[in-house]
């Protein structure tokens, strides 16, 4: 799960700040029950986890590619990996990473500067990766670390967008085009959050699973490529790694 939908989420959850923990169930095996009557005070998001905070310990989720949630309701089919009944509501996970922390641990690990959809992202510190990084910008954009909450499809669409080829090595990536590069994540992170749901909508993905190019009706190519071998797709024509490079038309603003 990607930061729009993570930060999404914690949205939704807001009602739960302030209700006190009843009971607490599931199979993670962490100290789970040292949850159970702990106040929550905040449902906050950090890059592509969950951070729920209590007067006590805190618990972070991280969804991964498969991890699904309930609110006010359980599947029936598995038992949770954490469940959280509060005194008005209650939250169900399954199929994530659950992990009870303590408050320093939060601060330690967890950098909100990272997280490419808070107002405190660093930018500078992004463009200074990609700047210095040899690995290819397929890779720069997954280290959760500079691009926090960029995932595999924002990934994709971003590249599109700045006309970047997938595979050039970030540290080649002229400054105009870094900069370009950097603006493309953002904006495709906050459209995708703004339009809300799980995953963006067809009007919001232009290469992503694509067959041919919305820009100049190229193949598109695929491949899996960078550190974490995710599946990409780059137009050919567009997205060259070096020489003229075609500009794709970009959609309207409602559909980005």
């Amino acid at each position: 799960m990607e930061g729009p939908p993570i930060h999404a989420l914690a949205d939704r959850l807001s009602p739960l700040e302030g209700q006190r923990i009843q009971e607490v169930a599931g199979n993670a095996r962490q100290p789970i029950e040292q949850l159970a009557g702990r106040a929550i005070e905040t449902v906050r998001p950090v890059k592509k986890r969950l951070v729920i905070e209590t007067d006590g310990p805190a618990v972070v989720f991280h969804f991964y590619m498969y991890g699904t949630y309930r609110v006010n309701e359980r599947r029936e089919d598995q038992p949770p990996r954490l469940s959280l009944r509060c005194e008005e509501d209650e939250f169900s996970t399954y199929n994530c990473s659950a992990k009870v922390w303590e408050p320093d641990q939060l601060a330690n690990e967890l950098d909100p500067t990272g997280d490419v959809l808070k107002p405190c992202f660093d930018q500078a510190r992004a463009l200074q990766a990609l700047a210095a990084r040899e690995d290819v910008v397929a890779s720069v954009l997954l280290d959760q670390s500079v691009f926090g909450g960029v995932g595999n499809i924002i990934k994709n669409e971003a590249l599109y967008n700045a006309c970047v080829h997938p595979r050039t090595p970030a540290c080649e990536i002229p400054e105009r085009d870094r900069q370009r590069v950097l603006e493309e994540a953002i904006s495709v992170t906050e459209a995708w959050y703004e339009r809300g749901g799980p995953y963006p909508n067809q009007g919001g993905r232009r290469i992503y699973r694509a067959s041919e190019c919305p820009g100049c009706g190229a193949d598109v190519e695929r491949a899996r490529v960078g550190e974490w071998d995710r599946i990409t797709f780059w137009c050919p024509d567009c997205q060259r790694t070096s020489g003229h490079r075609r500009r794709p038309a970009r959609p309207p603003v409602s559909d980005v």
